[in-house]
């Protein structure tokens, strides 16, 4: 069988989200002919961890994991408060440089050497230590292709000093971009270190046979951005579902107690819930036995949000919760009522498809999108789950949110549950995408 290096900072136990990318591919390229061998770091930073997620790998798979050192999460993790117990700022400190958008000098500081020392991001300081490991793993497996996996875009600088140096085809998969990432100007980068960034990211483009990319969409600005390579060489392997995930599930059959929302995974950059948050106070203040009869649940790592709500007309109506472990996250969503998706208005998002997005669409629940014109609000119009708001437009919002609680209150206590997998959400069927790229690499 043949054999594929992946390298991914993301691995079990850790639980971020990218990871279910790794961990499907590890279990269905074998089905192809494809033996993985994965590239991981030994002890990494994550906000959530799950032992769990190791289970459904074949206990054979060689996985290697390197030493790990980031001085920027260290520092961070050294000196920042525990956000649960970080004070709210009170009027008494209007007068302070935080308030006024100000920065003190030890601060601008602080960031300055941050950023000197984090291109392309936090984890290069994890190079030289994959390296070693990666030579390693590649020598003792007989690896025939190197595969990069990124965020973070590290893995990509790894996966190209080990091609060059073993002479091994290199593949690219990106999960998110990486310059040309919807986020990317929110790191506030100084015109000479985006160059070195852009820098970095051309030579691994350059070096690699095939760039994969989780949407068309992405494929197709990658291609624009690097034309310098063929158009073939931009491949998209989507995210899905893997229905064995589901196998076990227990279906709600009783009505919720209260209208129950629900957003699943992480806030961050422009997927902000600001907006979201006014537009449930202004519902909540027109129709006030919404707030003894409704629930919002976030779930995932959600730094801060909640202290924006404290003393808020909302405060008991949305609550927050920390990282679940997959077996127990997904029975909640066919135990909502209404799936909420945040990814902002800002169109540089409009290739961005959630690996949530996919799951909410298999339970056939409503789904409440906060997102750009583009593929997630082409995907919730397609299999008609519901509205993909795409500009801060409160009263459609609100008008939605209220045809959804009217026909939560006319519900029997018996409710319908089911499971609709669309052939192109498998991720089976993307893994054997996937395989066939390899196969062709390996042919050139």
């Amino acid at each position: 069988m043949k054999k594929v290096l992946i390298i991914s900072y993301v691995f079990p136990p850790m639980a971020a989200v990218g990871g279910f990318r790794v961990v499907k591919a590890c279990k269905f390229l074998p089905q192809f002919g494809w033996q993985p061998v994965v590239l991981t770091v030994k002890d990494g930073f994550n906000y959530a961890y799950d032992e769990e997620s190791l289970k459904q790998l074949d206990s054979s798979l060689p996985i290697y994991r390197s030493k790990y050192f980031s001085p920027i999460q260290w520092w961070d993790s050294q000196t920042q408060p525990d956000e649960n117990s970080a004070p709210v700022r009170t009027t008494s400190d209007k007068n302070s440089p935080e308030a006024h958008g100000e920065e003190s000098f030890s601060s601008k500081i602080k960031k300055l050497i941050k950023t000197m020392i984090s291109i392309p991001d936090i984890h290069n300081f994890w190079i030289p230590f994959a390296v070693a490991e990666g030579l390693r793993a590649i020598k003792k497996e007989d690896v025939d292709i190197i595969l990069s996996t990124s965020p973070p875009a590290t893995v990509h600088i790894i996966g190209m000093i080990l091609s060059y140096i073993t002479g091994k085809p290199f593949v690219i998969d990106y999960r998110d971009l990486w310059t040309q990432n919807e986020s990317y100007q929110n790191r506030k980068l100084p015109w000479l270190y985006k160059k070195i960034d852009r820098f970095y990211e051309k030579r691994a483009i350059k070096r690699a046979t095939t760039i994969v990319s989780a949407t068309t969409g992405f494929s197709d600005a990658l291609y624009e951005n690097n034309k310098y390579k063929n158009q073939s060489q931009f491949q998209a392997v989507t995210n899905g579902v893997d229905a064995d995930d589901f196998k076990n599930i227990q279906f709600p059959k009783s009505k919720n107690k209260k209208f129950t929302v629900l957003h699943l995974g992480s806030l961050y950059g422009n997927r902000n819930p600001n907006f979201f948050f006014e537009v449930m106070k202004e519902w909540v203040a027109q129709n006030q036995e919404v707030k003894e009869n409704c629930k919002v649940l976030f779930i995932g790592n959600t730094p801060g949000f909640e202290k924006s709500l404290r003393e808020t007309a909302i405060e008991s109506v949305v609550q927050f919760e920390k990282h679940i472990p997959q077996k127990q996250i997904l029975p909640k969503l066919w135990e909502s009522d209404l799936l909420l998706l945040i990814l902002g208005f800002d169109k540089g998002g409009k290739n961005v498809m959630p690996a949530k997005l996919y799951e909410y669409v298999i339970t056939k629940r409503p789904i409440l999108g906060f997102l750009p014109d583009g593929m997630a609000a082409d995907a919730i119009e397609k299999y008609n789950r519901g509205l993909a708001v795409t500009s801060e437009d409160k009263e459609k919002a609100i008008a939605f949110l209220n045809q959804q609680y009217q026909l939560w209150k006319k519900q029997s206590d018996e409710r319908m549950s089911e499971f609709d997998l669309p052939a192109e959400y498998d991720r089976k069927e993307q893994n054997k995408i996937l395989a066939t790229i390899l196969n062709q690499v390996i042919k050139k």
